[in-house]
């Protein structure tokens, strides 16, 4: 219901307002009631005691409340009630419960804070698992996989590409394992992230088709206008675009930017990064009037709705390489969209 009002209506209408603060009032007494049978149990009870806590990180997400440091806290919270050999549990159920709580802390330490060090501890617990002795990866394959795509995520965050390389392919095959086949949501992820590792090694061919893959798949898993599928899109533009490719780069950025304002909003941030890179392949093509707007979109939304002073000064120059090249005595470093047109308009008068 708060969708389809703030759809039809805004999202600051009162009866869009209304309906997020009776959906946040539902949420926030489910959550206090986990709290509360959590906090009554003991150590030795700690699945049930688990369950609760990640019942309330799931609902954390989906609160007032949902800010990174909030749901960092309550995922370190769920990992603070397991018991500390988690890595020789025997029965299945419990792996699972533990591997899940693990792979929560170690996806939000490495994709949003920051740390893919600690998020690698996480992972590497999770691995342990699925090699204790006697269980093997048995009910947590795909935990276990999981675990691999954020060990190859971790030392992607740290420039560790070669390092990255085997653990997204190991990831890739257990969880065709896990699942039994390769059309589930998990594995155009890995793709994704076996496409970039690939494409910053310089195996671009195989880079390419690991995206390709990814974005056949997520057509299929997601649909033809969903913003995962732009996500493969802008991957695939990142590789054509350095393998001379410019005008399928530009087609594929073309197909993927309405897909996300779409979903997201004209404004967000990974819509900036599409408008950015579209105009920067424009002016590769000469086609200056088009990149000109994409990159004023695009240093708009970075400035105003981001504050990335860095993106939106970068957006200006890329502008600048092209229209102004060969120039000099201009601090570049500084100028603003704005003041490039305006030189652009005094070089056509």
């Amino acid at each position: 219901a708060c969708r389809i009002f703030a759809k039809e209506f805004g999202k600051e209408d009162g009866r869009t307002k209304t309906c997020q603060n009776q959906w946040h009032a539902l949420i926030d007494a489910q959550m206090n009631k986990c709290y509360e049978e959590a906090d009554v149990l003991s150590a030795e009870k700690w699945p049930k005691k688990v369950e609760l806590l990640t019942k309330a990180f799931d609902l954390t997400k989906r609160s007032k409340k949902d800010d990174n440091a909030a749901v960092l806290a309550k995922a370190e919270e769920v990992v603070k009630a397991l018991p500390s050999d988690v890595e020789t549990l025997n029965e299945q159920y419990k792996r699972q419960l533990a591997a899940d709580a693990l792979l929560n802390h170690a996806l939000l330490l490495i994709d949003t804070h920051g740390k893919p060090v600690e998020g690698f501890k996480d992972a590497a617990r999770v691995v342990a698992m699925g090699q204790h002795a006697g269980s093997g990866k048995d009910g947590i394959g795909r935990q276990v996989a999981q675990a691999y795509y954020l060990t190859a995520r971790a030392n992607f965050k740290q420039k560790k590409f070669k390092e990255a390389l085997p653990h997204a392919v190991e990831s890739l095959t257990l969880f065709e394992a896990a699942h039994g086949k390769l059309e589930h949501e998990d594995v155009p992820r890995v793709l994704s992230q076996l496409g970039q590792i690939r494409h910053k090694l310089g195996e671009t061919a195989m880079a390419l088709q690991a995206h390709q893959q990814a974005e056949s798949l997520r057509r299929e898993i997601f649909g033809e206008d969903h913003c995962e599928v732009a996500a493969s899109l802008s991957n695939i533009a990142d590789v054509q675009k350095e393998m001379g490719k410019l005008e399928d780069a530009r087609d594929n950025l073309v197909r993927a930017l309405p897909m996300q304002q779409d979903q997201w909003g004209k404004k967000h941030v990974y819509v900036g990064f599409t408008e950015e890179k579209l105009g920067k392949v424009l002016l590769e093509l000469g086609q200056h009037e088009e990149a000109a707007t994409h990159l004023k979109n695009a240093y708009t939304i970075f400035s105003e709705r981001c504050g990335q002073e860095d993106s939106a000064r970068r957006c200006a120059k890329s502008y600048k390489d092209a229209m102004m090249k060969g120039e000099d005595g201009t601090v570049w470093e500084t100028i603003t969209v704005e003041q490039v047109l305006a030189l652009k308009k005094q070089q056509s008068d």
